[in-house]
């Protein structure tokens, strides 16, 4: 692990009954006794400061001191993760916004995604990372999406994308070709 402190606590968090009901997303009745079931959305549920939020780092080389706390944390490698409390991502989004709006960093909670108002960002970044939406129908709105990316984002992108081809995940030639034109990238070489 990472993280280190200055204090060398870790305050452990007990699993409440609004969690399980974030999760387990049953509740209520009709009137005429059938079960109904609600989806609740884990954004719904309120977040305590102190509750831990596991992080993942999308590229790698990620590191943040929380002056706060003399907390260290390091994300080596992208899909790397880290537990930070609620109370450190606000500080650190307050503080620095660049770590979640430049894609460095991805809270893997959707309460905290929603908090912090990157759903756009991360369902864009998502839409990315589908294979299934290089086609020639959704390439212009894939170019449209990576063009709004920062530079660094959109080499992961370009990394994500080759390996795509090389897998065989876009097995189109034109759509390739138009990537290619577009990304500045043989892909073709890659077939």
């Amino acid at each position: 692990m990472a993280r280190t402190s200055k204090t060398n606590t870790i305050t452990e968090q007990a699993t409440t009954n609004e969690k399980v009901v974030a999760e387990n997303s049953v509740v209520g009745k009709n009137e005429n006794t059938k079960e109904t079931t609600k989806r609740v959305s884990r954004a719904s549920v309120e977040l305590n400061d102190s509750e831990e939020i596991e992080v993942m780092s999308i590229i790698p080389n990620v590191s943040y001191h929380d002056k706060k706390t003399g907390d260290d944390y390091e994300w080596d490698e992208a899909g790397h993760t880290e537990s930070m409390t609620v109370e450190t991502i606000k500080d650190m989004w307050r503080n620095n916004k660049g770590y979640f709006r430049n894609m460095w960093l991805r809270p893997l909670d959707e309460r905290v995604v929603v908090k912090l108002g990157l759903t756009k960002l991360f369902e864009d970044y998502e839409f990315l990372l589908n294979a299934s939406n290089y086609t020639t129908n959704k390439l212009d709105k894939v170019f449209s999406v990576f063009d709004g990316l920062n530079n660094q984002m959109k080499n992961t992108i370009i990394t994500k994308v080759k390996q795509m081809v090389e897998d065989e995940e876009i097995k189109d030639v034109k759509v390739i070709k138009r990537l290619g034109v577009k990304l500045d990238v043989d892909f073709i070489s890659l077939l």
